[in-house]
């Protein structure tokens, strides 16, 4: 791969744990590592920290986060830190996307085969019906 191709940051910023990975243009991780957000002042110096352990640059990132989101910037239920994609943006030289782990999770589903679903009541499968998404975090 050459350092022209565009790399993606992708992040899953949770109350305990921010698990970042850098991820081709193919969508193929390239590295990825857990950081435990109580050994960092801000989401910023956890960021950093992960850029600063590899080469790559990336071109763009998303950022999933475990709290509320309001025009791009995010504040944590449990955790102290906060998230402005465009302060990120501008101090990074990339673009970042930030909204709720949660809402991430729900559009992802979308990319999802039929045969990776669980369908919940009714007779016939209907690809074009509701989905839900459950999950515990560190707040449960």
């Amino acid at each position: 791969m050459s350092t022209d191709d565009p790399t993606t940051l992708v992040a899953d910023i949770g109350g305990t744990n921010a698990r970042f990975a850098m991820m081709d243009s193919e969508g193929r991780v390239m590295r990825a590592d857990t950081l435990k957000v109580a050994d960092y002042s801000s989401f910023e110096a956890a960021l950093d920290a992960f850029l600063a352990a590899g080469a790559e640059r990336p071109t763009c990132a998303g950022f999933a986060v475990a709290g509320p989101v309001t025009g791009g910037k995010a504040r944590f239920t449990n955790s102290p830190w906060r998230i402005d994609e465009a302060h990120i943006a501008a101090t990074h030289e990339f673009a970042a996307c930030v909204m709720n782990d949660f809402a991430a999770l729900a559009w992802s589903t979308l990319w999802l085969a039929g045969n990776e679903l669980v369908q919940v009541g009714g007779d016939q499968p209907d690809p074009g019906a509701n989905r839900a998404i459950l999950g515990p975090g560190t707040g449960l």
